[in-house]
């Protein structure tokens, strides 16, 4: 194997190495919060650019706060 082939990963190696799903790695590649190249489908990443690279651990889901009032259970009418 010669020393460029070792300097980089593919998707699912980079999975491997980082703890995280396959998914995650292409969602950071496409938001740019990752380097790498893409060659045709093929996505190769650099080992220094993986070592560097800080997954999210919130499953990069982003809610915003309801403004609505919320009503307690003494805000609400008794039956029976």
């Amino acid at each position: 194997m010669s020393d460029l082939a070792k300097d980089y990963v593919s998707v699912s190696q980079a999975a491997k190495i980082r703890g995280v799903s396959r998914q995650a790695i292409l969602k950071a590649l496409t938001r740019g919060t990752l380097k790498g190249s893409q060659v045709d489908s093929f996505w190769l990443i650099h080992r220094r650019d993986l070592a560097a690279f800080e997954p999210r651990t919130d499953g990069g889901v982003v809610r915003k706060r309801s403004k609505r009032k919320r009503i307690g259970r003494a805000g609400r009418p008794r039956h029976g």
